[in-house]
């Protein structure tokens, strides 16, 4: 219907030119209807078939030897001259010989499936009619597309909507979507009553299998101890199951929070390095320390430690259900000391772990404990003799089981031209497997909160300085000390960042609470979603089955497949209950129109408009098209869209003109009215394609210089 509009634009009010001397100078669009076809069909094949590639153009393969002509409604012997493969291509019989020969039965009797109806549409096709310019124009100017089915009923499997994944296949509109903001949406994952699942805690961390859409949570602090339980949480199910209780007594990691983990998803491992080590919690006996030496003074209010302890490393491999002690101690293999709070990427594809930052607790720390808050769950203030220690930035090579230091803690701010990498706790590092770069922003160190942003090339070493987050910077980014949680999807270039509570009480009453900001990679720019200022008890105690309220302490993981994210747990930093820690579970869609919302808004300007020409011309036509037709596509929940289709009705009482021609009848059309208002609805169309698809929108006129 929207190509059969746009073949309408391409004809001239009145004329009775013939197809092939119409004019095409768009032909991209109008082409379109015979391209969307077979690249819907070509994208089946591709992605429903394990193993099958994009073929040669010039590929040429003329038998079809696995299913008769029976089975598959088509001839079993297709050459390049048969007028179908005229119009799919000589590559298209390699794709599905292959497609047959690579895939098991189910699925090549889906691509078939796929592939008949589009066949017995274009087989009756005069291909070789010499009045028509080409075989795609033939099919556009024909009824062919018009012997297509709305719906393909695939074996096994409920009806195929071959409109709407024609034009989700072929990304007509991405284009338009990608240029559309967010909008977030939060759902709460409510356990059944009778299911376990993980307690309230913060300091924990999580981690996600895209391919098994399976979620990991290890450890954290439930506001008095610290805990070594292992859970999973199935997406598909809605399932917690708890894997091990204590980690340590299967032969893993002991309790412990403020520690990182990373996941390999193709060889299914986990790996976890750092905690924080809080002695008036923990025995000697439980700790696996190295000649640990503890020092309380008399005064409970302040007391120092001094320990000396070593920095374990573990893999979880999560087909075998067991832990493998990787290092005693890190710092002796060239790694990193003792860390917390610091940052912990993989690089999958060359199993190399990246870790950047952290406080690193050195034999000879000296530590005033106060009440846990910070991130992990404590804040530490470095006592008067000794300034806290930052560690650098390593990467363990898993194959070789080796350490390399990278960069040594620099203490200096970058310059122009001479970027440096500061380490700090608190802050969010990503890697992109795209570019091969670690993206590093935001944290602490000592009493300053940092707000720079970089890159780091794993490849040159280069460091790319992006924000140096001054004053002097636009104010459009998140803001420093909040504490942050951010994750990145590689495919669509972006980084999402969720800014919560501060960890800092004197920041907690500043008017940014939740926020959710997206970094456009490619565009190099910031955009903030989502805001709520809102601090009151009362007004979180209303939201809390719509939002979760700020917090810090939290995790947050990200699916790339579903493109969902998931929070569970945090601190809420109330000030009145210093041990209350959270066990909510969350997901976030971001939430973009839809290919289907769009095409059938499309559809709904197509139908609406052509009701509007038809009731000039026949009122009980119109009528019955807009209790069928037109009925049909609206959205009848939405309030907008019903009131607005209930006001068509009087658009039948309207004075008449009888010179309109209802849409698609084939008449001539009187060019001030009828095609005035079809050329606006072009134009509104065209709005959701991409740009290379329309005519140039800038006045022809102006390209005449003077």
């Amino acid at each position: 219907m929207l190509f059969s509009l746009v073949k309408e634009n391409f004809t001239k009010p009145g004329s009775d030119a013939k197809p092939h001397q119409r004019n095409l100078d768009l032909g991209q669009i109008v082409s379109t209807r015979y391209s969307l076809l077979l690249n819907a069909a070509y994208y089946n094949v591709c992605s429903e078939v394990k193993g099958v590639h994009q073929p040669s153009l010039h590929a040429v393969t003329t038998t079809l030897q696995c299913y008769s002509s029976k089975d598959l409604d088509m001839p079993v012997e297709l050459d390049e001259n048969d007028p179908v493969m005229l119009f799919m291509g000589s590559g298209w019989l390699h794709t599905i010989k292959n497609a047959l020969k690579n895939g098991t039965n189910a699925t090549g009797l889906n691509v078939i499936c796929f592939l008949r109806p589009i066949y017995n549409a274009f087989k009756d096709v005069p291909a070789r009619r010499s009045d028509y310019s080409s075989p795609m124009v033939s099919l556009v100017l024909t009824d062919s597309f018009e012997k297509l089915p709305d719906q393909i009923m695939y074996p096994y499997a409920e009806p195929y909507d071959l409109q709407k994944h024609v034009f989700k296949c072929c990304g007509l509109f991405n284009t338009f979507i990608g240029e559309q903001e967010y909008r977030p949406v939060w759902r709460p994952i409510q356990p059944c009553e009778t299911d376990v699942q993980p307690g309230m805690r913060g300091g924990h961390q999580m981690c996600m299998d895209p391919y098994t859409e399976t979620i990991y949570l290890f450890g954290g602090w439930d506001g008095n101890q610290d805990l070594s339980d292992l859970w999973t949480y199935h997406v598909p199910t809605h399932k917690w199951t708890l894997i091990m209780r204590d980690t340590e007594v299967e032969g893993g990691p002991s309790a412990r929070s403020c520690h990182k983990v990373c996941i390999d998803p193709d060889r299914r491992q986990i790996f976890t390095l750092g905690r924080y080590l809080d002695m008036l919690c923990r025995t000697p006996g439980n700790l696996k320390l190295a000649n640990a030496l503890v020092v309380l003074s008399s005064t409970a209010e302040d007391r120092e430690i001094e320990v000396r302890i070593s920095s374990d490393f573990y893999m979880y491999d999560i087909d075998s259900n067991s832990w493998t002690l990787i290092s005693e101690d890190t710092g002796e293999m060239g790694g990193p000391q003792l860390i917390f709070d610091h940052q912990m990427s993989m690089d999958v594809e060359q199993r190399k772990i990246y870790v950047f930052g952290g406080r690193v607790l050195t034999p000879h720390t000296a530590i005033t404990f106060e009440e846990r808050s910070g991130t992990c769950g404590m804040a530490l203030v470095g006592s008067s003799n000794s300034d806290p220690t930052f560690s650098g930035l390593y990467c363990y090579h898993v194959s070789t089981n080796t350490w390399t230091k990278l960069c040594d803690d620099c203490s200096r701010p970058s310059s122009p031209g001479f970027p440096t990498i500061r380490s700090r706790v608190g802050h969010s590092m990503l890697f992109h497997p795209g570019c091969r770069k670690l993206f590093v922003f935001a944290g602490q160190r000592s009493k300053e909160y940092l707000n720079d942003f970089f890159t780091y090339n794993v490849d040159t070493q280069e460091i790319q300085q992006i924000s140096e987050g001054t004053k002097k910077e636009p104010c459009n980014i998140p803001a420093a000390g909040f504490t942050q949680r951010a994750t990145i999807d590689p495919e669509l270039n972006e980084i999402y960042v969720l800014s919560g509570l501060s960890k800092d009480k004197e920041k907690r009453d500043d008017n940014v609470q939740n926020s959710f900001w997206v970094y456009y990679i490619a565009q190099n720019k910031w955009s903030c979603i989502y805001r709520n200022e809102n601090t009151g008890e009362h007004y979180w105690s209303k939201m809390q089955h719509l939002e979760p309220c700020p917090r810090f302490a939290h995790q947050l993981v990200y699916d790339p497949c579903n493109k969902v994210h998931y929070l569970f747990g945090g601190n809420p930093g109330r000030s009145c209950l210093p041990r209350l820690r959270l066990d909510d579970f969350w997901q976030l869609q971001l939430c973009r129109p839809s290919h289907e919302q769009i095409l059938q808004k499309c559809k709904l300007f197509i139908r609406k408009h052509r009701f509007e020409e038809l009731a000039v011309k026949d009122r009980m036509a119109a009528l019955q098209y807009l209790q069928t037709s037109l009925s049909e596509i609206i959205d009848h929940e939405d309030s907008e869209q019903t009131k607005e289709f209930q006001l068509l009705a009087s658009v039948l009482f309207q004075e008449q003109d009888e010179k309109e021609t209802p849409l698609g009848a084939g008449h001539s059309v009187d060019e001030s009215g009828c095609h005035h208002r079809r050329s606006q609805l072009f134009d509104q169309l065209i709005e959701f394609f991409p740009s290379f698809m329309s005519q140039p929108k800038a006045n022809l006129i102006d390209l005449i210089s003077l």
